[in-house]
This record gives structure tokens, C-alpha cells and sequence, in this order.
């Protein structure tokens, strides 16, 4: 999977990490041409541009789901390359918020 970058309706780019699901609104607006895919250069998303892929393994583990159990987020940590002290120290949301946020990108 790799990150993608949006640009909105009002010209700000959102970026979406590796590993987050698009949420179905998400996807609505994109369909409806409000959100558009850019390269993260800003330029305009062209489908032959090539995509950036991560390192993770292929037999990688699912992102897990925000009901799931904080060890669960800890063991998906650790298969992404997070120390297993640094994950064992931080509080699920925290591990939460690491893998799947939304965050605008100047």
C-alpha cells in the first residue's frame, strides 16, 4: 500500500499514510471530482506516474481495527518497524494516531 496525497476544495492537500483505509466519505467526494489525487509534489496525479511503495513486507500484516485490543496495535508496530520498546510505551491511541492519521501537508 502506499500513502497518497488529495487536494481539496479549497486547495489544501491532505495526506493519507500508508495503511489507512479511505473512510467512505472520503471516497464519495473523491468520485464526485471535490477531492483530487495529486503526486506529492503537488502536481497533477497522472495513473502511468509511478507509485512509491513502502518497505513493508509482503506478508505484512492488516492494519487492525480501532476496537482491537492495545497488544494487537503493539505486534502491528512492531511488524512496521517500530522498536518494541517505543511501541511498548505508548498508549493505544497514540498507536492509533501513528498508523492511520490524517494529516495536512504544507
Amino acid at each position: 500500500m502506499t500513502a497518497i496525497h488529495l487536494r481539496g476544495e479549497s486547495g489544501a492537500v491532505l495526506y493519507f499514510s500508508d495503511g489507512a483505509a479511505l473512510h467512505e466519505g472520503i471516497m464519495h467526494r473523491i468520485s464526485r471530482g471535490d477531492l483530487v489525487r495529486i503526486n506529492p509534489d503537488g502536481t497533477p496525479w497522472d495513473d502511468s506516474t509511478p507509485e512509491i511503495t513502502d518497505d513493508k513486507p509482503p506478508d505484512a500484516p492488516p492494519l487492525p481495527g480501532v476496537r482491537e485490543n492495545r497488544a494487537v496495535w503493539v505486534e502491528f508496530a512492531i511488524s512496521q518497524g517500530m522498536d518494541r520498546a517505543e511501541a511498548a510505551n505508548l498508549i493505544k491511541a497514540q498507536l492509533i494516531e501513528e498508523f492511520t492519521r490524517l494529516r495536512a501537508v504544507s
